[in-house]
């Protein structure tokens, strides 16, 4: 097989161009041999495989991976000699010698071995196969019709000619990446708009329980919520082969759904389906919809890797379905993420997991409300923190294979117990389990990664997020504030910029970026997106601090010491926030009371103090070692 070569190709077939291919509507020319490969397919194809539980426990593998094949699709194949691959990729300094540090080779070694054991087990039947030859580094994309079919890889759909009698595409693609569309409500009551939506994140989170798919993730999903649909363009927008759409009516206890799944690149229609039931049936139009779409892509996978993808669903009783729709009451408020919007949420939850005390999801939903409470500082750490604890043991109890109750499970070690070690094996242990969910790398990446300084991991895991939601306001700005304690401001501000361009009125992208710019030395632009982030949050405690400390910053002192003041008024405020703002101040002694108070009350934002930006008068003091050792940093 012959390795593709890379040219800039006008997708209308009249001219042609040197430059590198950045668009991903532009092909990757063969040179010889097969028809060419699509710079689309190839990403999809890279994002596939570093999904895969071969990559996910390999970040240096995964980080050369990406730099090869994007460096390649974008031509600048000049890049990937030994000696720049050693400095870029694996942290070598200028003074790197190929000659002498083998790092390159030996990794290339591992990398070729990783991709075999990828193409004779879950990547069998992708329609597109990524190599890298020996004696160099330039990756080589290949169809899968330029190599002979393999027994057990996937055939195809069976599809019918259309009116016109032509045949649609061979999708083999389309099943390695879905988008679940927001289910349309068409209810007369506009206020069932939370079941249509909650419908819509439940089969999200069945089908992540399939091995080897990529599942875009509902914040991104939504961002097509009430718009007029371009399937195809979503497809290329999303890099997925694959959209489920479809709507919900509901009258009463009576419900008719429909769902339909259409390939993006043709607009086929591979499936569709109406359901006619009662309420009580929810859960086997779930088990029915997320079976159809699993049983596409079983033939993929050796018997030993496909497990159960169903959803640990509990039974159709009466108080199991209430329960459920209190469920998606309470998801639906909590997205809100504002003080009002988690705690409704937080209620709801509550109401469902004393309705049905046999469903894990719920558990788990409910541990992790508990521990935001505590996060955005709304709750004191003592009440609802022990609260999280039992809800996530009471989710592995029912379900011990749920990854997010795993996930909730590790948040409250590492920002509650100040149980390293424990936090650990509980977030990697989610990841085992379902490497599909965002959250489960996002929690992972801001909650334990970076406050132990390991922020190229995080930094990893929060892309590995963003791939499967990567229009989600949370991972932008995750993203922003990791960069940030990783000392990459100017990279934390492009990211915060981003974050707003894609919502206004997000208050944690104004506040993570305020910090940025602080740390930049930008104070009247930290200042102005500081005061955005109080207003928007309606003085939510973590922006308050934040902008306290930019006052003292600029020298506004007064102003500074009116935020220590409204926040002392205040029956719960984080102790670690007080603390930013009087080391900001210079009052070194008041700050570390404030710290030591906030150890003893156990505030989840002391995990952060290794990595934040202190007066290093505060850094220098015994004291404040002996805290951060206190919590296990």
């Amino acid at each position: 097989m012959s390795g593709l070569g890379i040219r800039k190709v006008s997708t209308t077939g009249l001219g042609r161009s040197r430059e590198p291919a950045t668009d991903s509507r532009l092909f990757i020319e063969v040179e010889s041999g097969p028809p060419h490969v699509s710079a689309e397919s190839v990403r999809a194809e890279l994002e596939k495989i570093l999904s895969s539980h071969i990559f996910l426990t390999s970040e240096r593998l995964s980080k050369f991976l990406r730099y090869v094949v994007e460096g390649s699709i974008r031509g600048q194949t000049d890049a990937l000699k030994e000696s720049i691959l050693g400095m870029r990729v694996f942290g070598r300094g200028e003074s790197f010698d190929p000659r002498v540090d083998a790092i390159v080779r030996v990794e290339a070694g591992r990398l070729r071995a990783r991709l075999a054991a990828y193409y004779q087990t879950t990547g069998a039947g992708d329609p597109v196969r990524i190599e890298i030859n020996k004696g160099g580094y330039v990756p080589a994309f290949h169809r899968r019709d330029s190599f002979p079919a393999e027994a057990g890889s996937l055939a195809g759909y069976p599809f019918a000619r259309n009116d016109a009698g032509i045949q649609p595409p061979n999708p083999a693609a389309a099943v390695t990446s879905i988008v679940v569309l927001p289910f349309v409500n068409l209810s007369a009551e506009p206020e069932n708009e939370y079941f249509s939506d909650g419908l819509t994140e439940d089969v999200i989170a069945v089908l992540t329980r399939i091995p080897g798919i990529r599942v875009i993730a509902r914040s991104t999903a939504f961002r097509y919520k009430g718009m007029a649909l371009d399937i195809r363009k979503i497809g290329e927008e999303l890099h997925v082969g694959l959209a489920l759409e479809g709507s919900v009516r509901r009258i009463g206890d009576r419900l008719r759904i429909t769902a339909q799944l259409i390939d993006t690149p043709s607009c086929f229609h591979i499936w569709s389906r109406t359901y006619d039931r009662e309420m009580k049936d929810i859960f086997a139009i779930q088990r029915d919809i997320s079976e159809a779409i699993g049983g596409m892509v079983q033939g993929q996978f050796h018997s030993s890797q496909f497990h159960s993808f169903r959803a640990p669903l509990t039974s159709d009783s009466p108080d199991a379905v209430k329960a459920y729709d209190l469920y998606l009451r309470g998801i639906w408020f909590e997205n809100k993420r504002s003080a009002e919007g988690l705690a409704k949420g937080l209620e709801y939850l509550r109401q469902a997991a004393d309705m049905d005390s046999r469903c894990a999801p719920v558990f788990a939903r409910l541990a992790s409300s508990y521990t935001l409470q505590a996060a955005h500082g709304l709750e004191l750490p003592a009440v609802v923190m022990p609260r999280a604890r039992d809800a996530a043991a009471r989710a592995l109890e029912i379900d011990d294979s749920l990854a997010l109750a795993h996930t909730a499970k590790g948040c409250v070690s590492a920002l509650y117990d100040f149980d390293w070690v424990t936090a650990e094996r509980d977030f990697r242990r989610g990841l085992e389990l379902n490497s599909g969910v965002p959250e489960v790398h996002h929690r992972y990446a801001f909650f334990y990664l970076s406050p132990q300084g390991r922020g190229e991991e995080s930094l990893w895991h929060i892309q590995q997020a963003k791939n499967l939601d990567p229009m989600s306001l949370i991972l932008h700005a995750a993203e922003c504030a990791v960069l940030g304690w990783s000392r990459q401001y100017e990279a934390a501000i492009a990211c915060g910029r981003k974050t707003l361009e894609l919502e206004r009125s997000y208050y944690p992208g104004y506040m993570y970026l305020s910090w940025a710019y602080r740390q930049y030395g930008m104070i009247p632009e930290a200042l102005a997106a500081g005061e955005e982030s109080v207003r928007l949050s309606q003085g939510n405690p973590l922006a308050l601090g934040g902008l306290g400390v930019t006052y003292a910053v600029a020298g506004k002192m007064d102003a500074a010491r009116r935020v220590i003041d409204e926040m002392q008024q205040r029956p719960c405020v984080p102790s670690t926030a007080i603390a930013y703002v009087c080391a900001a101040m210079g009052e070194i002694g008041q700050a570390l009371a404030w710290l030591e108070r906030g150890h003893r009350e156990k505030w989840p934002a002391m995990v952060y103090l290794r990595i934040a930006s202190w007066d290093e008068r505060l850094r220098a003091d015994p004291r404040f070692e002996a805290i951060a050792k206190n919590v296990g940093l």
